[in-house]
């Protein structure tokens, strides 16, 4: 029998509110041969609301690695809740992480039933159900703003195990997808949701595109994911962020804002708000800070500020900065546009421009129209194309602030690596130390430049 003094105040009242708990205890006690423990009780309901093991140990021992939870829920816990649904449907269940724990009974309908259009589908049973009533998780539990379609998707094996495990076994509240334009950012976050869609309740999928006012932004993602709690809105943003987060502990949903840089500010430091937008900073700030058992996902060229500050293992929040294709992936893109030539050539190509997707399908169209499809007869030209792609460049440029544009110029024509403290003397460029560092920061923060140690 493990022993350790748990903090006895600590209450997971909303486990009450959403869960069968009486029955449960019942069942889970039938499965072990004997009653619960009020410490197995606790550990329970805390996972009922979402909490990672990690977090129930923060809140009941005051320290997160406490081995008291882990040995708990691995030789008491997941066991009794894998004999149960055993006994239940006569099959044996995988629970390899706490994650599930909250899938698999609510699929056992150990979840009351608040809002029937938010239940937990379960994807298994779809896959054999031949009940005409049952719809689709694709379709009944998403709301995509935007639908994009994938006709091709190349690669990116890496990020998508990366923010797999981030969203599905971390548990993680915030997660960014960052990058330059072309990169693919929207491509992976959709391939990415249709990948892991059975591990949520419901999907959103949101555009930031039009730059859409944070109050009328919250009261649209409220209205998706319930109805009833859209009726009466509170006036105040921080209200409104209140309502949702309600939501978002008490469900597992998948929040997806597409585009965010569209609410930053140019002509400044990266990761600021443009006026009267600064509420979708509080929003991330509460997404990322507060407990609850969702996720948002979001792709942005620039990193919010919030992310920046919150970033922790610990705090669940992360970001993940892409960059071009690797060259096995960008030729096998390139070959897919249906160009002649060696694999040397393609590999000249697709090194030219960077392993930029949206840079590689651009050229790849000049070539067809103005070389035959022929790579060896463009690269005799020996020059870049960049007119295809100088519309994104400018948006990027465009939002710098001079001081950025001044070093990001300089930096191109140098044509080198630059060393940290010698950045100043290197580009000859009269500014201060800490004005050096912040638009160094910024750059950074906006996908524009990468360091490699302490250069540029």
């Amino acid at each position: 029998m493990i022993s350790g003094d748990y903090q006895t105040e600590v209450d997971f009242a909303e486990a009450a509110k959403y869960w069968k708990l009486e029955k449960l205890y019942i069942d889970l006690s039938s499965a072990k041969g004997r009653g619960l423990t009020p410490l197995e009780k606790k550990l329970l309901q805390g996972l009922l609301c979402g909490y990672s093991p990690a977090e129930i140990a923060l809140m009941i021992y005051k320290n997160p690695s406490s081995s008291v939870v882990r040995v708990y829920l691995s030789n008491g816990l997941y066991k009794y809740i894998k004999e149960l649904l055993i006994s239940q449907t006569g099959k044996a269940v995988k629970l390899k992480n706490w994650s599930r724990v909250t899938k698999l009974l609510a699929t056992a309908g150990y979840k009351k039933d608040y809002d029937s259009s938010l239940q937990v589908i379960d994807t298994s049973r779809l896959r054999n159900h031949t009940n005409s009533n049952f719809t689709p998780v694709s379709h009944q539990n998403q709301d995509w703003e935007e639908k994009i379609e994938l006709k091709f998707f190349f690669g990116r094996n890496d990020e998508l195990s990366q923010l797999t495990k981030w969203v599905v076994d971390d548990r993680c509240r915030l997660v960014a997808v960052l990058g330059m334009g072309g990169l693919g950012k929207t491509a992976l976050a959709v391939k990415l949701t249709e990948k892991i869609k059975g591990e949520f309740e419901f999907i959103i999928w949101r555009s930031l595109r039009g730059k859409p006012p944070i109050d009328d932004f919250l009261a649209n993602l409220i209205q998706s994911l319930s109805p009833k709690q859209a009726v009466d809105l509170p006036n105040h943003t921080e209200a409104k962020i209140s309502r949702l987060m309600s939501l978002l502990r008490s469900h597992r949903y998948l929040l997806m804002f597409n585009q965010f840089e569209e609410v930053l500010s140019s002509g400044g430091q990266a990761g600021f708000y443009e006026d009267g937008y600064q509420g979708y900073g509080e929003l991330l700030r509460r997404l990322g800070q507060e407990q609850h058992s969702s996720c948002c996902l979001l792709t942005s060229r620039e990193k919010p500020r919030e992310i920046f500050l919150l970033e922790d293992e610990h705090l669940l929040v992360r970001s993940l900065q892409i960059s071009g294709l690797n060259p096995k992936e960008a030729i096998e893109l390139l070959t897919n546009q249906g160009l002649v030539g060696s694999d040397k050539e393609k590999g000249l190509l697709v090194n030219l421009y960077a392993n930029n997707p949206l840079a590689i399908k651009m050229i790849a169209i000049t070539i067809k129209n103005l070389f035959n499809r022929k790579i060896t007869d463009f690269l005799a030209n020996n020059t870049i194309i960049l007119s295809n792609i100088r519309e994104l460049l400018d948006e990027h440029f465009n939002r710098l602030s001079n001081l950025e544009q001044l070093v990001m110029y300089n930096l191109a024509v140098n044509h080198k690596l630059i060393e940290l403290w010698g950045l100043s003397k290197e580009l000859r460029l009269d500014i201060s130390p800490r004005q050096q560092l912040e638009a160094l920061e910024s750059l950074q923060r906006r996908s524009l430049i990468e360091s490699n140690s302490s250069a540029f």
